[in-house]
């Protein structure tokens, strides 16, 4: 089996890819329609029907995007750390009050008795 023939074995080849320049810029639009093309591809396009399927079409296409799925993630990680600090929260207020209680009731005895 040959090997392809390397560049830096022909000085003349390698001197002339050092020397080449691209010409011209891209358009302006050039990224939109790459993503287009890619929704396209993917079966991202605009489906028909009501507009709760419309929504949760264009919310799949969106999360497959690198971009995306990263902000789904921050937004549902965000949601996490405020419910748990909201439970945790809550927790410990219960338990302190429960156990300002315990403490009331073991040092009078009395207070039992106002406290129903």
């Amino acid at each position: 089996m040959k090997t392809p023939k390397s560049t830096d074995s022909d000085p003349a080849l390698s001197r002339v890819l050092g020397e080449w320049r691209v010409d011209g810029d891209l358009p302006a639009s050039f990224a939109s329609g790459v993503w287009r093309r890619i929704a396209l591809e993917e079966g991202c396009g605009v489906e028909s029907g009501g507009l709760l399927r419309r929504f949760l079409s264009w919310v799949d296409c969106w999360v497959r995007r690198p971009l995306g799925a990263a902000s789904c993630l921050a937004v549902f990680l965000a949601f996490g750390v405020v419910a748990g600090m909201w439970r945790a929260e809550t927790v410990t207020r219960d338990t302190e009050a429960a156990w300002q209680q315990a403490y009331i009731h073991s040092v009078s005895p009395v207070a039992e008795a106002l406290s129903r």
